[in-house]
Formats: C-alpha cells, sequence, structure tokens
C-alpha cells in the first residue's frame, strides 16, 4: 500500500500526459475520461479480485488451518505484497522500455529557456522598479 500510494502520483501524471497529448484536440476531454474509467475499473479488478484471489489461495494451500474462515495469517499478506511488487517491477519495465516518447517532447522538461537580452521593456506587464516616496 506504501509503494501504491508513494507512486500512484508520477504513474497517474505521466500516463494521463501521454494519453492525452497522443489524441487529437477534439478528442482529449473523450480520451481522459476512458482513462479516469479504465483506472477506476482496473483498481477494482486487480485489487479486489486478483489479490484477494491470490491471497485466498495461498492461504489455503500453506495457510494456518485453525484460523476462522475469510481471516489471513502472515502467509497470505505477504503472497499480496509479493504480487504487487511483481507487478509494480513488470510496470516499471514496461514503463521504462515500451513506451515511445515523440522526439519533439524528449527532454521538453529540462530544457533551458532561450536567453534574450531586451534592451526595452515589450509589454506594460513587465516588472518595473518601484520609486520609493518620501512624505
Amino acid at each position: 500500500m506504501i509503494l501504491y500510494i508513494a507512486g500512484i502520483g508520477a504513474v497517474y501524471i505521466t500516463a494521463n500526459f501521454v494519453l492525452v497529448s497522443s489524441a487529437s484536440r477534439s478528442d482529449q476531454g473523450a480520451a481522459a475520461g476512458v482513462f479516469n474509467v479504465a483506472l477506476q475499473v482496473g483498481d477494482s479488478i486487480l485489487g479486489l479480485a486478483v489479490l484477494t484471489a491470490v491471497a485466498e489461495g495461498i492461504e489455503k494451500k500453506y495457510g494456518d488451518a485453525n484460523l476462522p474462515q475469510g481471516e489471513l495469517s502472515g502467509i497470505g499478506y505477504k503472497s499480496v505484497y509479493y504480487s504487487c511488487v511483481i507487478l509494480s517491477g513488470i510496470g516499471l519495465f514496461l514503463g521504462v522500455f515500451t513506451i515511445q516518447v515523440p522526439a519533439s517532447m524528449r527532454g521538453s522538461m529540462w530544457k533551458k529557456p532561450e536567453a534574450s537580452t531586451p534592451t526595452e521593456p515589450s509589454s506594460s506587464h513587465e516588472l518595473q522598479p518601484v520609486q520609493s516616496q518620501q512624505c
């Protein structure tokens, strides 16, 4: 859960940006909506169904038989944790090695703006020095 909380911000924003920016301007709203629905449904299916099935299967095979039905021992929780780590590793691998970033977007976050040396202010919105007034 801690890994999920720590990584979801970066993954969500990056995936949303890549998906929406790859759609045409008129379809960007629909692409964002489909992405959000897929994320919500995917969380429910992966989080509840698959990981619960993993925990229950491991618990039945290797767990403590004296526990009441529906309760997990440490081995059930460990199996879910390791499953999440494996899925995170797969996601990291796919994200690093399979996503093709367009050449126009590569390094755009770290490019330094070109220096310009204006001789006089180009608009009235630029900051001007404040002159102090004495009373």
